[in-house]
Protein backbone atom coordinates (compact mmCIF):
# COMPACT_ATOMS: atom_id res chain seq x y z
CA UNK A 1 0.00 0.00 0.00
CA UNK A 2 1.20 3.65 -1.26
CA UNK A 3 1.60 6.02 1.75
CA UNK A 4 0.42 9.52 0.81
CA UNK A 5 1.00 12.50 2.70
CA UNK A 6 -2.33 14.26 2.52
CA UNK A 7 -5.48 11.46 3.56
CA UNK A 8 -8.39 12.08 1.71
CA UNK A 9 -10.42 10.09 4.74
CA UNK A 10 -9.33 12.51 6.90
CA UNK A 11 -9.56 15.53 4.79
CA UNK A 12 -13.03 14.66 4.14
CA UNK A 13 -13.78 13.88 7.53
CA UNK A 14 -12.71 16.90 8.88
CA UNK A 15 -14.70 18.76 6.43
CA UNK A 16 -17.32 21.26 7.57
CA UNK A 17 -20.20 21.56 4.80
CA UNK A 18 -20.53 25.44 4.49
CA UNK A 19 -20.92 28.43 1.98
CA UNK A 20 -18.45 29.12 -0.74
CA UNK A 21 -16.20 31.12 -0.23
CA UNK A 22 -13.08 31.88 -2.41
CA UNK A 23 -11.09 33.59 0.54
CA UNK A 24 -11.11 30.36 2.56
CA UNK A 25 -9.84 27.48 -0.35
CA UNK A 26 -7.91 25.33 2.08
CA UNK A 27 -10.44 22.53 1.76
CA UNK A 28 -10.19 22.47 -2.13
CA UNK A 29 -6.31 22.84 -1.76
CA UNK A 30 -5.92 20.36 0.82
CA UNK A 31 -8.44 17.55 -1.83
CA UNK A 32 -6.09 18.47 -4.40
CA UNK A 33 -3.19 18.37 -3.07
CA UNK A 34 -4.04 14.49 -2.08
CA UNK A 35 -5.35 13.91 -6.25
CA UNK A 36 -1.99 14.91 -7.26
CA UNK A 37 -0.76 12.09 -5.04
CA UNK A 38 -3.07 9.84 -6.94
CA UNK A 39 -2.74 10.79 -10.44
CA UNK A 40 -1.81 7.75 -11.32
CA UNK A 41 -5.46 6.12 -10.20
CA UNK A 42 -7.04 8.58 -12.75
CA UNK A 43 -8.81 6.00 -14.32
CA UNK A 44 -10.78 4.41 -11.14
CA UNK A 45 -11.70 7.63 -9.72
CA UNK A 46 -15.33 8.61 -10.05
CA UNK A 47 -16.15 10.61 -12.91
CA UNK A 48 -17.42 13.84 -10.47
CA UNK A 49 -13.82 13.41 -9.66
CA UNK A 50 -12.24 13.12 -12.85
CA UNK A 51 -14.32 16.26 -13.87
CA UNK A 52 -13.42 18.07 -11.15
CA UNK A 53 -9.91 17.45 -10.92
CA UNK A 54 -8.67 18.81 -14.59
CA UNK A 55 -10.63 21.82 -14.40
CA UNK A 56 -8.40 22.60 -10.72
CA UNK A 57 -5.60 21.54 -12.64
CA UNK A 58 -6.50 23.82 -15.78
CA UNK A 59 -6.87 26.64 -13.23
CA UNK A 60 -4.46 26.72 -11.13
CA UNK A 61 -1.81 26.35 -14.31
CA UNK A 62 -3.35 29.59 -15.86
CA UNK A 63 -3.35 30.93 -12.43
CA UNK A 64 0.31 30.40 -12.33
CA UNK A 65 1.20 31.44 -15.72
CA UNK A 66 -1.33 31.91 -17.92
CA UNK A 67 -3.11 29.48 -20.54
CA UNK A 68 0.18 28.93 -22.34
CA UNK A 69 1.76 27.31 -19.16
CA UNK A 70 -1.47 25.32 -18.79
CA UNK A 71 -1.29 23.87 -22.74
CA UNK A 72 2.09 22.95 -22.45
CA UNK A 73 2.32 21.26 -18.60
CA UNK A 74 -0.86 19.50 -18.60
CA UNK A 75 -2.11 19.20 -22.79
CA UNK A 76 -3.94 15.69 -21.96
CA UNK A 77 -6.18 17.29 -19.31
CA UNK A 78 -7.09 20.00 -21.81
CA UNK A 79 -9.47 17.53 -23.40
CA UNK A 80 -11.10 16.33 -19.82
CA UNK A 81 -11.78 20.03 -18.92
CA UNK A 82 -13.37 20.81 -22.15
CA UNK A 83 -16.16 18.19 -21.06
CA UNK A 84 -16.23 19.23 -17.38
CA UNK A 85 -16.68 22.63 -18.01
CA UNK A 86 -19.14 22.05 -20.76
CA UNK A 87 -21.07 20.04 -18.08
CA UNK A 88 -20.70 22.70 -15.57
CA UNK A 89 -22.10 25.62 -18.34
CA UNK A 90 -18.86 27.26 -18.70
CA UNK A 91 -19.02 27.55 -22.71
CA UNK A 92 -16.61 29.88 -22.27
CA UNK A 93 -13.83 28.27 -20.73
CA UNK A 94 -15.04 25.19 -22.57
CA UNK A 95 -13.97 26.95 -25.77
CA UNK A 96 -10.99 27.71 -24.79
CA UNK A 97 -9.84 24.19 -23.79
CA UNK A 98 -10.69 23.16 -27.28
CA UNK A 99 -8.74 25.91 -29.09
CA UNK A 100 -5.63 25.41 -26.98
CA UNK A 101 -5.46 21.91 -28.18
CA UNK A 102 -6.25 22.83 -32.03
CA UNK A 103 -2.87 25.14 -31.12
CA UNK A 104 -1.08 22.68 -29.58
CA UNK A 105 2.08 21.34 -31.66
CA UNK A 106 1.48 18.30 -33.13
CA UNK A 107 3.23 15.69 -30.31
CA UNK A 108 1.61 17.76 -27.86
CA UNK A 109 -1.88 17.61 -29.48
CA UNK A 110 -1.65 13.98 -29.88
CA UNK A 111 -1.09 13.49 -26.31
CA UNK A 112 -4.27 16.12 -25.10
CA UNK A 113 -6.61 13.46 -27.89
CA UNK A 114 -5.77 11.05 -25.87
CA UNK A 115 -6.89 12.36 -23.14
CA UNK A 116 -6.80 11.01 -19.34
CA UNK A 117 -9.47 8.10 -20.61
CA UNK A 118 -12.65 10.06 -20.62
CA UNK A 119 -15.17 9.25 -23.42
CA UNK A 120 -15.79 12.61 -24.93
Amino acid sequence: MTNYRHSLGKILAAHVDSAYDPKRREFIERIASALYERHAQFQQWPESVRLFYPCYDINFQVGNGGFAQAAYNVPELLPVAEKAFENFGREQAADLCRRAVSMLPAELRELSQRGCGIDR
